[in-house]
């Protein structure tokens, strides 16, 4: 076996087993950082399953808290706490140990009925769970070959003798209470957690699921070069319907390889809402449910962000405190509701509150006060609610160190359409809020509309389509100062002529002999003018490259069935263009190649 690496904040040099975690060094302790070079499989191992057991622990605490007698649950956290200690006593990892022998000391009183599972126990757990994490992150980066920081280690002895005052009944004051470290410390756990465990590598999985990709490009144009044979080969015709059935089957299997449950992070959402509980004073029930489901694990890392935005949000501005709710018939205890679900072959992440709700008059004035709409302008509550994830926008009467600066929302909006998805929101004033994350299942395939503007074809998203239709000429408008509207059944939408914006030479420039797609993202919707509707295809996303990137209405490309890129618009940056009165034109000198 590999020689066991040194602790990572030793008290003494020679620990004694069973024994060592009782014996707590009184003097600093001394912090070894320096990179591992020898391989330690066997480290590794233990990181993955050490995350494992408390992610399982912080979830079973949250349970206590709600129902302290429930054994099974105390149970649960015990044998996490004994198991981690029993792996690091092996490996030499003193502290942890340590940490893990208190916390496990204290927790089997709990079981014996000689201490109380209290809101006291479950703080000082609860940042028992912080320190492994934070020691166990140090180990991690130590096994990558680099010098680990120690900023974020903990006091452990400090935290030994919280774990032995608990025990002993007595009052402590722990980092989960409010005026302790902040909230972003109490969050923080390795970038090195479950994925440890996974036996394949990721990116081997990447390669697998990009050649995949691959073969169902080629597959398509296999099949649409041979169209004509087919037709007289009835042998041919059958294989290739074969091969395609195949195929997909492949990319199926592919994809799902790397498709995992939103669990993790919801549970991490859990424990934010339960803390920011805490720091603001408001008692709160914390309810999920589809916490199965699920999504590209890519994206199950980039919805961390959004989501915690808007859970401090929902808890800092959305439910009222305790007393403000015993005025109204409201009970004093707020819901938080995190919910996952399919719905018409995406995923729907929704946080729903039942606190005050967005107070629409305050959002449309603010909305007036920065420009954002002309005061008088007919407005609908999608495109005042819209008005929350505009960045730096905020009616909050207050900072707070958990939000009200208007940046939060910005980012969620911003992640959200990086993911492809869009936010949506419903509100009722004094009855609470619902915030919708509609996500594509994964990052790599896009169900798109193609459609055909001159020679050149595009693909739009299918979660931006709304309807299609031909418009009539005199549904055409100019408005002065917006530029040109189209009228639907009574509502005017801002024209976008996608020739003029990828300069590109049009069948007609009359909109009654075209057809237009009407698209929606948060700012609103708005008419895209197409010549030509192909069909609904799914489509490899292929990016465009550095030179490439960041040029408004296109958010990549695809290899179509003729082999030529396709590229595929962003819905939101278009919208943006029409709906702040923008020029339906953009720089394409980079384009000229592709046209």
């Amino acid at each position: 076996r590999k020689a066991p690496i040194a602790p990572v904040v030793a008290q003494e040099s020679t620990p004694k087993a069973e024994d060592a975690p009782s014996q707590v060094a009184e003097d600093a302790p001394v912090t070894h950082t320096e990179p591992i070079t020898e391989d330690n499989e066997l480290y590794a191992e233990f990181l993955g399953e050490a995350a494992e057991h408390l992610q399982n622990a912080e979830a079973s605490l949250l349970e206590l808290e709600s129902d302290p007698s429930d054994a099974e649950a105390l149970g649960t956290v015990f044998r996490a706490y004994h198991t981690i200690k029993g792996v690091a006593g092996f490996l030499g990892l003193t502290d942890v140990n340590r940490v893990t022998h208190n916390a496990e000391t204290m927790l089997d009183a709990c079981r014996k009925g000689t201490l109380t599972f209290d809101q006291n126990v479950g703080d000082v757990s609860f940042e028992t769970i912080d320190a492994i994490r934070a020691m166990t992150a140090v180990i991690a980066v130590r096994l990558d070959g680099e010098v680990a920081s120690t900023e974020d280690l903990p006091d452990l002895p400090g935290l030994i003798e919280k774990l032995k005052q608990a025990t002993m009944g007595e009052q402590v004051k722990t980092k989960a209470q409010p005026d302790a470290v902040p909230l972003e410390k109490t969050m923080k756990v390795p970038k090195r957690g479950p994925v440890a465990a996974v036996k394949v590598d990721t990116e081997k999985l990447d390669s697998l699921v990009n050649m995949v990709g691959e073969l169902v490009i080629a597959q398509t144009q296999v099949r649409q070069a041979s169209l004509e044979e087919q037709l007289r080969n009835e042998k041919l015709s059958k294989d290739m319907g074969h091969l395609g059935k195949i195929t997909n089957d492949i990319q199926e299997v592919a994809m799902s390889m790397r498709m995992i449950p939103v669990r993790d992070t919801f549970q991490k959402m859990a424990r934010l809402v339960r803390d920011l509980g805490r720091k603001s004073g408001k008692n709160i029930e914390f309810i999920m449910s589809g916490e199965d489901t699920e999504l590209d694990r890519n994206m199950v890392e980039e919805i961390g962000d959004p989501l915690v935005h808007i859970l401090r949000n929902s808890v800092d501005h959305g439910l009222e405190n305790p007393e403000q709710r015993s005025e109204t018939t409201k009970h004093p205890k707020g819901i938080i509701e995190l919910n996952a679900y399919h719905q018409g072959g995406n995923i729907v992440i929704e946080v729903k509150d039942d606190g005050r709700g967005l107070d629409r008059d305050k959002i449309l004035a603010k909305g007036i006060e920065r420009g954002l709409i002309k005061e008088g302008e007919p407005v609908s509550d999608t495109q005042i609610f819209g008005m929350i994830f505009q960045a730096g926008f905020s009616t909050a009467d207050k900072i707070t160190d958990v939000s009200g600066r208007g940046v939060g929302m910005d980012v969620v909006r911003q992640n959200t359409e990086k993911l492809r998805g869009k936010v949506e929101v419903s509100s009722e004033h004094g009855v609470g809020t619902t915030i919708s994350l509609k996500l594509p299942l994964t990052l790599a395939i896009i169900d798109g509309m193609i459609v055909r503007v001159g020679r050149e074809r595009y693909v739009i998203p299918t979660i931006s389509i709304v309807e299609t239709l031909r418009p009539k000429a005199e549904d055409r408008y100019t408005i002065q100062g917006t530029g040109e509207v189209v009228k639907v059944r009574g509502s005017l939408h801002p024209l976008i002529r996608l020739y003029n914006l990828f300069d590109v030479e049009p069948d007609t420039t009359e909109i009654d002999e075209a057809l237009i797609v009407i698209v929606e993202s948060d700012l609103g919707r708005c008419c895209l003018l197409v010549d030509e509707l192909i069909g609904q295809q799914q489509v490899v996303i292929k990016s465009l490259g550095e030179s490439l990137r960041g040029i408004p209405g296109i958010s990549g490309g695809a290899i179509l069935a003729d082999g030529l890129v396709g590229l595929i618009l962003d819905v939101s940056s278009l919208a943006d263009l029409a709906l702040k009165g923008g020029r339906n034109e953009i720089n394409v000198e980079h384009l000229g190649a592709m046209n």
